[in-house]
């Protein structure tokens, strides 16, 4: 599901750079701005993968037991991503690109990481 999530944030056209995030999205459907709706779909749109990801380790699995497990090892995945990314930057802390390239995709991985948190406490906590 992990590598899966992956692929799609890929696929869909999105990349670790802020001028590559999909402003369009946030006006889809809407005949006036929208500021709040605007921002939710603009998060849908960005983050749809590890969403569905954290629905379908939540969902899919019968037991407690599968379903603990299979939650656990998406989270150290993500969480195991964004440590890693974190390294690296510090490693190339003098690097000519690291607020070109290094940076961005910390903050990506941060707020990924941050999404995949709430989604999944949001899941723990309605399913208990």
């Amino acid at each position: 599901l992990y590598l899966l999530a992956i692929v799609h944030f890929f696929a869909t056209g999105h990349a670790y750079d802020f001028a590559a995030l999909q402003w369009s999205a946030a006006f889809v459907g809407f005949e006036h701005v929208n500021w709040v709706w605007g921002f939710v779909v603009m998060l849908l749109n960005t983050f749809a993968a590890p969403l569905l990801a954290c629905l379908v380790a939540h969902a899919v699995l019968d037991g407690a037991a599968a379903r603990a497990t299979s939650v656990v090892v998406l989270h150290a995945c993500y969480a195991l991503q964004a440590t890693l990314t974190a390294l690296f930057v510090y490693g190339a802390r003098r690097h000519l690109m690291v607020w070109r390239v290094f940076a961005p995709k910390l903050i990506f991985d941060a707020a990924v990481l941050g999404v995949v948190d709430a989604a999944l406490l949001l899941l723990a906590t309605c399913t208990a």
